[in-house]
């Protein structure tokens, strides 16, 4: 399934995302954000993780990337309204040869503040 597949209402307790949403255009990434907030339970929590910095880019090999830092995540969080960040967390890469590279790690909470409805103008009407 991809993000844009997910439909979900209420279903799950957490969700773990770590390092696939990095994978998602910041033109796409509200309405998967608004997927992932739909799929959680009242209170739910969700983690993400991105390569840290502030930024999209395709890769030479053809591989799109996106990067958020402290700031450009938090901003894109609180426009959006329907989460609580609980925490954030910068961590180094594991992999070798990749020690210096740095990951942005997010602990969001559900906010519960409206009625969860499927459909686009709610959405919209949501975040604005």
């Amino acid at each position: 399934m991809t993000f844009q597949e997910i439909d979900f209402n209420e279903e799950f307790d957490g969700i773990w995302a770590c390092a696939s949403l990095l994978h998602v255009r910041r033109d796409e990434i509200s309405s998967i954000l608004y997927k992932i907030h739909r799929a959680l339970k009242p209170n739910g929590v969700f983690y993400a993780s991105f390569k840290y910095g502030d930024k999209e880019e395709y890769r030479d090999d053809g591989r799109f990337f996106n990067y958020y830092d402290e700031k450009s995540f938090s901003e894109l969080i609180k426009k959006l309204g329907y989460f609580d960040i609980l925490e954030i967390l910068i961590t180094n890469d594991v992999r070798k040869g990749k020690e210096n590279e740095k990951w942005l790690n997010v602990i969001l909470k559900k906010k519960c503040i409206m009625k969860e409805t499927n459909t686009l103008e709610s959405f919209n009407k949501f975040r604005r």
